[in-house]
């Protein structure tokens, strides 16, 4: 879990569940979905170091999630700035309509 930096943002790689404790035994209080965003406020003390308590950036709650699968693959990635981004600069916002009230005034005079 070195890898994860308390405080850095990241982007989750699959589904993941997220649970009340460190434990991976404890209750499982949500899914974060893939591509999820959370934040590093912590890593966890067990033996295994793949815990890291988190805040899940669209819920706002906190939870315990693994980093890394048993299999060793990276359950989350580094969020980006391009990720973060709103897409919505791709799309040119309407111009506005000049004298918009006059077409009604000129219609069958």
């Amino acid at each position: 879990s070195e890898a994860f930096e308390v405080g850095i943002e990241f982007i989750a790689r699959c589904t993941t569940a997220v649970r009340c404790c460190e434990d991976l035994e404890s209750q499982e209080i949500r899914q974060m979905r893939k591509g999820g965003r959370c934040r590093v406020l912590a890593h966890g003390t067990g033996a295994t170091g793949r815990r890291l308590r988190i805040l899940d950036l669209e819920s706002g709650k906190e939870g315990w999630i693994s980093c890394v699968a048993q299999n060793g693959r990276f359950l989350l990635q580094i969020s980006t700035s391009s990720d973060a981004a709103p897409q919505q600069a791709q799309a040119p916002a309407p111009a506005p309509v000049a004298g918009a009230d006059a077409s009604a005034t000129t219609a069958g005079g």
